[in-house]
């Protein structure tokens, strides 16, 4: 009689059995997570992109000097070109001579303008001291009058006590009437001649008040330089402003003929589009040359930031909504020196628009996207152009 499996033994065979399905099962829920997980990023490759300065000519002129060669680093503030500045020199000392002439001609007329103003105070002055004098003749004629009253009526009181005196000696028949009589005249002379004095007064008084009316006025009369002389003094001012106005702007374009890099980078081939690196005019000049004449706006030399800052990025369309400002994402370089290394989006673009040429799959067939750009991380070096996979997560 054959022996029966236990439970024990049925039990350790059926994981055995069940394998396959445990595996199977295993499977989907991996590729599950995988495609839920997958939902959730994206992928795509960015190009690092550095600023460009494109350094044109400010004015038409001719190329002095180029202090910079290809792919020669320079410092912010580093003088790299020169444009010949003889004309705008011959211009500035033109101007500055006309300054000249006309400074010398103000200061002719202010000569001028000052004799005569001096020849006017002189003759001011002499009138203002006449008058000055007429007022203290007046004065000095009313106090000699007024002297000469005050005297007389002395000698009208010496003489009224002498006819009083007389007329008791009449009275007493012990002098002649003819002494009194020549007492009384004496003393109605002095009367009349102290009435007189008194109009004199009164007339000088009122020519006193003539006289410091006169002065007051005249007074008030201080001389000022013609009018004439205010308006050519005017018209030199506005003739030197308009010179020295001159001056100034060829001062500001002598400054602008000495080209300086804004910043730290390396001199690259003057290019299509100063903001693309990559893009480049066949047959173009690399650097302009000394002796060279530019036009106003024409490109010397282009000048590329050394390290770019920044990563540009398109995600497609149907994965736009999955990126936003500050999200984390993973830069992947895949030549050497390989580099992982964490980063964040800066900034996303206004629309959709077509992707950098470089970035397509098939150099034939246009992409579409949303530009997306990624702050380049202090640990990563890369260079202008360079691509790298952008991981989204």
């Amino acid at each position: 009689m054959m022996a029966q499996p236990t439970r024990s033994c049925r039990w350790g065979r059926m994981p055995i059995r069940f394998l396959p399905t445990l595996v199977w099962v295993g499977a989907l829920a991996v590729v599950i997570a995988l495609f839920v997980d997958r939902s959730y990023q994206f992928e795509v490759v960015g190009i690092a992109q550095g600023k460009v300065w494109q350094i044109t000519a400010p004015i038409t002129a001719q190329l002095k000097t180029v202090s910079v060669d290809l792919f020669e680093p320079v410092t912010r503030g580093q003088t790299v070109a020169t444009l010949d500045d003889s004309v705008l020199r011959t211009q500035m000392t033109t101007f500055q001579r006309e300054i000249e002439r006309l400074k010398s001609e103000m200061q002719t007329t202010l000569d001028d303008l000052s004799l005569r103003q001096d020849q006017l105070q002189t003759d001011w002055t002499e009138t203002r001291r006449r008058f000055f004098t007429d007022v203290e003749a007046v004065r000095l004629r009313i106090l000699e009058v007024k002297g000469l009253i005050e005297t007389d009526r002395v000698l009208m009181h010496d003489a009224e006590f002498e006819v009083k005196c007389l007329q008791e000696l009449v009275d007493k028949k012990a002098v002649e009437p003819y002494e009194l009589q020549k007492a009384k005249a004496l003393h109605d002379s002095y009367v009349v001649k102290i009435r007189e004095n008194e109009a004199l007064v009164a007339q000088a008084q009122t020519d006193l008040k003539v006289a410091e009316q006169r002065l007051n006025e005249f007074l008030k009369t201080q001389p000022n330089p013609p009018a004439i002389a205010d308006h050519q003094l005017e018209l030199l001012h506005k003739a030197i402003a308009v010179q020295e106005g001159l001056i100034q702007e060829l001062s500001a374009q002598c400054d602008l003929l000495v080209l300086k890099s804004p910043s730290d980078g390396v001199v690259i081939q003057i290019q299509g589009n100063a903001n693309d690196v990559v893009l480049r005019r066949p047959g173009e000049g690399i650097v302009r040359k000394p002796g060279e004449v530019v036009a106003e706006g024409d490109p010397i030399l282009i000048i590329a930031e050394a390290s770019p800052q920044e990563i540009l990025a398109y995600v497609p369309e149907n994965q736009m909504n999955l990126v936003q400002p500050g999200m984390k994402v993973k830069l992947v370089r895949n030549h050497k020196p390989t580099q992982i290394v964490e980063s964040q989006v800066t900034r996303l673009g206004p629309a959709i628009e077509q992707v950098t040429q470089r970035l397509w799959l098939n150099p034939t067939l246009p992409e579409w996207g949303l530009p997306v750009l990624i702050k380049v991380p202090p640990e990563m070096k890369l260079s202008s152009g360079e691509t790298l996979l952008v991981q989204g997560f």
